[in-house]
């Protein structure tokens, strides 16, 4: 059976982020048009709703660029993480965090993203063959455990130390 393909990027962290995000903007956007009815009323109040929710959704917005910087800059990961955890913080003045799920969510995102490891052999890749036919795989150089040396396709002992491969 074959096996999918490992994302290079934390799969989690990213939708979760997108998610926080999206949330956060969205009760920014629904605070704003509070803060236009606050201001025909309470003009000093509904100011500062509407500042409130512009930083709301600006919060909202720079999470969703952090949840892209997670797919492209797979070295940054963990800083990543970091300021989508210092964003989600700073959603709970502005929006509440989001009504409290926008928050929990760009927060398990950021932390998920700051203990992402990368797999260590890389992405896997799966080759598929029509049914019956013997896969046509490159053959690959070796490299000596014991001396480093390269060695040709195929080959079963080191052409430089003579050792066997494992």
């Amino acid at each position: 059976m074959a096996q999918s393909p490992t994302p290079s990027y934390p799969v989690g962290a990213y939708y979760l982020t997108i998610f926080g995000g999206v949330v956060i903007a969205f009760v920014g956007v629904i605070l704003f048009f509070a803060g236009i009815t606050f201001t025909i009323f309470f003009s000093e109040v509904g100011t500062t709703i509407l500042t409130f929710s512009f930083l709301g959704v600006l919060v909202g917005l720079l999470l969703l660029v952090c949840a892209w910087m997670l797919r492209r800059a797979h070295r940054w990961t963990p800083a990543i993480g970091v300021l989508i955890v210092l964003l989600a913080g700073a959603s709970l003045p502005f929006t509440l965090g989001g009504f409290g799920l926008g928050f929990v969510l760009a927060l398990v995102g950021g932390i998920l993203a700051i203990l992402w490891k990368p797999s260590a052999h890389g992405p896997m890749f799966v080759y598929t063959t029509p049914a019956g036919a013997a896969p046509n795989l490159p053959s690959l150089q070796r490299v000596c455990p014991t001396c480093g040396a390269m060695s040709s396709p195929g080959s079963t002992f080191c052409s430089k130390c003579g050792k066997p491969y494992a």
